[in-house]
Parts: structure tokens; sequence; C-alpha cells
């Protein structure tokens, strides 16, 4: 049984007993990891504070091979999210990156690309980003960390150049030029909302940016399409998220 100490995002918890929690984390250097927190819901004492979603914390914890549950022995808040709890546009994209991430990836395979990429997108929250420009351009740099990057720059058929009105269609690779598109599913994207997502799978939203109620429709439903592409069920997020962010 090895001791790990490593950086860890808390994607999300569950009651174990009256007074012990699960908590499913993603670190930076070891994967995704299920920790027991023993202890962690009394009032006084215990690690609660430090495994409240979307929180980075400094785990150490015990790792014993082929169990799915490792045991917590201690955890440390290092960087926490207020502004996520009072803001439920914040909150609705943070449970959907999180659930993605929670889906995605698979229990001790290392991902710090992934890791870094939630813990910007998280930090781009907590800074008040646009929460669905945010959702969606840390929805397309996940499926790249994990190789499913969707062609965005040009046809993913014919390779053609892609400008303007265009259809994203994730079971065919991407978005598709005119001459290629009939018969597409997918998400019908502005040339505006195009080009925003070809820099958002770049880089986070730039601050100040405002978007029209048509641009966070098409961009919702991108991150949407996108994930649930790649899963054999919808997200539980996803619901709340579109109530939350796009008033419907």
């Amino acid at each position: 049984m090895a001791q790990i100490t490593d950086n860890a995002i808390i994607l999300r918890t569950r009651p174990f007993s009256d007074t012990s929690i699960i908590a499913v984390v993603l670190t930076r250097s070891h994967g995704k990891v299920s920790v027991l927190a023993k202890g962690a819901r009394r009032i006084k004492g215990g690690a609660g504070a430090s495994l409240e979603p979307f929180t980075r914390a400094e785990l150490v914890y015990y790792d014993k091979p082929g169990r799915s549950l490792q045991t917590l022995a201690k955890s440390a808040i290092v960087d926490s999210t207020p502004a996520l709890s009072t803001s439920l546009g914040a909150t609705a994209a943070a449970n959907l990156a999180a659930e993605c991430v929670d889906r995605l990836v698979e229990e001790g395979e290392p991902h710090s690309d992934v890791y870094a990429a939630l813990a910007a997108s998280l930090g781009q929250l907590e800074a008040g980003r646009e929460p669905v420009a945010t959702a969606a351009g840390f929805v397309v740099r996940l499926l790249t960390c994990l190789g499913y990057s969707p062609s965005l720059a040009e046809c993913a058929e014919c390779g053609g150049a892609v400008e303007g009105t265009a259809v994203l269609d994730p079971r065919r690779g991407g978005v598709l030029c005119p001459q290629c598109d009939v018969g597409a599913g997918g998400v019908t994207l502005s040339g505006g909302s195009l080009t925003l997502l070809r820099r958002l799978a770049m880089a986070g939203p730039p601050a100040g940016l405002k978007l029209a109620p048509g641009q966070k429709r098409e961009l919702m439903a991108v991150a949407e399409v996108l994930i649930e592409g790649q899963l054999d069920r919808p997200l539980r997020s996803a619901n709340f998220a579109r109530q939350v962010l796009l008033g419907s």
C-alpha cells in the first residue's frame, strides 16, 4: 500500500455513513480517484471543508492496487471557489464540466492536461467569465485532450474551408462544408458562433464577453452533442445547465 500526495479537484461527493463521505476527485498526476474520507461529515473537524465540489485540495491518501476506493489520510485546501456557490450560472457550468470529466476519464489514468484544462475553466468561472462560452470551450479542450478532437478549422469530410454558417456533426467528425452537410445531424452554427468556438478551443472566453441569446443556444447545443456523442446516456447536469443558462 503506497501513500500518495497529490493536488486534486473535487468532482463530486456522496455520503458513505453518518460521518464519512466518498469523494470522486481528479488528481493532477494520478488521474481520477475515489477516496473514502472518514469523519468528513462531522460538524467539528474532518476533511469536509476541503472536499467541497470544485475545490482544489492537496490530498494524502493510501493507494491499494486493485481497490476502487482508496482511503484519505488528510486534505488541505489549495484554492477554494466561493464565487461558484453564489452564481447559479457559474455553478451550472462547473457542474457540467465536472460531470464531463467524471464520465469520460477512467479511474487511475493520468491526465495532467485534463486537470490543467479543468482548473483553468473553474478559475475562469470564478472570475466571472461567460459561463456558456466557458463550458463549450472546456468541452472542446477536454475532447482534444482525450483524443476525440472535433474538426473545427476545416470540413471533417473533404478538408475544404468552412466559413460562415456551418453544421457541426460529431458523428461525422466536426464541422461540414455546404457540399458535405447533406443529411447531417448535429448543430447549425452561425459564422460568429463558429469563429468564437474556434477561439474557445484554444483558450477561455475573454473578460467582458457577452453572448446574444442565439449564440448561447448554439454553444450550449455544441457542448451537449459533442459530449453525448461519446456517452451511452445523456449528461445528468445538462437539463439544469440549460434551464439556468438559457432559461429553458
